[in-house]
């Protein structure tokens, strides 16, 4: 692409985020009737949605709410930590406190994230509302407004998942009045995201014919799938949905998706004459390393958040800060120290040590156990340390074994982000939304609780397991010959398998297990021997000590948000 023709997509493209701007900021703060002055800069509605380059820009400027430091830029990564996955571990200030359960009405994160998704509902309501089929050949227009139906269909669940039950907004909001609504029940909301995105399913092309980061047709499938677990699960508990789950689970597993998979070779170590599995290929690890270095794998990653490349890809600038505030501690507590910063504001929790098989090459990379020292040193990090840093989105890795010092004695160590301009507070790493080693462990646990272990439902547990480098499991075996066996198990290895995807807490919540999850960290933290109470220990146990189940389960309306609709009443438990 030439240069003025991205200087033209991004002059285009500022145009289209102050429209939508000026467009969604009236839920949250109004808008006047007396403001009638149309900025030379920004296109009139009315003008607008009318060719496939205008529905383009549309669309990407809704990817680009999402890619929002207030979403999944990086609020999601804190969001999901107060688990049994791990911590946030700053101790000198609370400015992420959802996953410390000390958040309030008028927290900041709770506000923006409110305020992101429902402009990305505004922005896909203005598309739904204002395309006129006639101004389109061959129908040309339906992916997009496919595409509308999916961002919407998808903010709903999460609005539902974080928030409860919250205003059900299909149409555009256009005067100060539309703000006043009151929230609508489950059933009503769930109704629409399953045919909002049931829309999406029947409309929208294969990954390998969008652009990489936009919504496609199986990423519609295995959302749905997720979101009929959560009707399965708390709150609404209405177990019929397993089925539906595993449907929509097997269209996903009919497609062209798949694992990347691993090789292993059995050697006879020459030293103890034992017989050892050496990695030939690890699937894992190459599949992660894609979202680190941009590189776009359509086989397993089925819908992710995109960063480094929307510039080209979608005529948006987006950043994020995936990798540095929970990647592998660097230089830790060095102020001002350059790339690759990793400032550690998140860690591994202490049952991530034990979780896994010693075998199990997922454990080296999501928890390598490493760090480089302020003198520039790797060195092991421990448990109930702030370094306990977790490396599924790491920015550097120690170089390969053999590799000689650095000339001033240093240890060294192997960039890994695709950039040739490295900026030390943020990177252009993705987020996974769905990758489908999800479906399979879906499947498996909806198969599970439909018919109890099977042989359908450990095919697809022994998938996962077997590329991780494990023997697959036998109906036999003691792990998984019961229904309440394998389920334990599924639960257990979807945390080894997805952890710190922004996946954990909703799991948690839907299988009414956060409040046990937060105790058992509080007893192993407690009962580690390396426990002493300092500091950073002491912060490790925040999120147990406030975690209140009447209230946290779900998010607080925003205050602002309150304020401004005389027909929304905060919750109780938060008054």
């Amino acid at each position: 692409m030439k240069l003025e023709d991205i200087n033209k997509i991004k002059k285009m493209s500022s145009k289209l985020l102050l429209t939508i701007l000026i467009i969604g900021m009236s839920m949250v703060t109004g808008c006047s009737d007396d403001l009638d002055v149309t900025p030379e800069s920004v296109w009139k509605i009315e003008d607008f949605y009318k060719t496939t380059s205008q529905l383009e820009l549309a669309l990407n400027g809704a990817y680009g709410l999402l890619a929002t430091d207030d979403v999944y830029g990086r609020s999601f990564m804190y969001m999901d930590y107060g688990t049994d996955e791990g911590y946030y571990t700053v101790t000198w200030n609370e400015a992420y406190a959802i996953p410390l359960y000390r958040h309030t009405t008028n927290d900041e994160y709770v506000k923006r994230l409110w305020l992101n998704l429902y402009s990305v509902v505004n922005q896909a309501n203005n598309i739904l509302e204002r395309v006129d089929p006639s101004n389109f050949e061959n129908e040309e227009h339906i992916p997009y407004l496919a595409e509308a139906r999916f961002l919407r269909g998808f903010c709903y669940y999460q609005l539902l998942a974080w928030y409860g039950e919250v205003p059900l907004r299909t149409a555009s909001t256009k005067q100060t009045s539309d703000n006043h609504m009151e929230v609508a029940n489950q059933t009503e909301i769930y109704a629409q995201i399953i045919e909002d995105l049931n829309y999406a399913s029947e409309n929208l092309n294969l990954a390998a014919e969008v652009t990489p980061g936009r919504a496609n047709k199986m990423a519609a499938h295995g959302i749905l799938a997720r979101v009929y677990l959560k009707m399965a699960g708390y709150p609404l508990k209405d177990t019929q949905y397993y089925q539906k789950a595993l449907e929509e689970c097997e269209i996903v597993m009919a497609s062209n998706h798949d694992l990347i998979p691993s090789s292993f070779e059995v050697v006879t170590d020459p030293d103890s004459g034992n017989e050892v599995k050496v990695v030939l290929e690890d699937g894992y690890a190459s599949h992660f390393l894609s979202y680190i270095e941009n590189r776009y794998d359509q086989v397993e990653s089925i819908f992710e958040i995109t960063f480094q490349a929307n510039l080209l890809n979608l005529g948006v600038s987006t950043h994020g800060k995936i990798g540095v505030d929970n990647g592998l501690s660097f230089k830790y507590g060095v102020i001002g120290d350059g790339y690759p910063l990793t400032n550690n504001a998140v860690c591994a929790s202490v049952k991530m040590q034990n979780l896994y098989e010693m075998e199990d090459i997922r454990r080296a990379w999501n928890i390598p156990e490493v760090q480089y020292t302020n003198a520039g040193k790797i060195i092991k990090a421990w448990p109930l340390s702030a370094q306990y840093g977790t490396g599924k989105f790491r920015r550097w890795e120690p170089a390969p074994d053999g590799t000689p010092p650095n000339s001033d004695g240093t240890d060294a160590y192997v960039l890994l982000e695709d950039t040739n301009n490295p900026d030390r507070n943020n990177t252009g790493i993705n987020f996974p939304i769905l990758r489908y080693a999800d479906i399979l462990l879906m499947h498996a646990e909806a198969s599970n609780y439909i018919d109890g272990p099977n042989i359908a439902a450990l095919e697809s547990l022994n998938k996962v397991r077997e590329r991780a480098g494990l023997e697959g499991f036998t109906l036999s075996d003691t792990e998984v010959a019961t229904k309440q066996a394998f389920f334990e198990e599924l639960v257990d290895e979807r945390s080894r398998e997805l952890c710190y995807e922004g996946l954990r807490k909703q799991d948690l919540i839907r299988w009414e297990l956060l409040d046990d999850a937060l105790e058992e960290i509080d007893a192993l933290i407690k009962g580690d021997p390396a426990y002493t109470g300092n500091g950073i220990q002491v912060a490790m146990l925040r999120a147990s000590d406030s975690f209140d189940p009447a209230k946290h389960l779900t998010l607080p309306y925003p205050e602002q948000e309150v304020n401004i609709n005389n027909n929304l009443e905060q919750k109780p438990a938060w008054k």
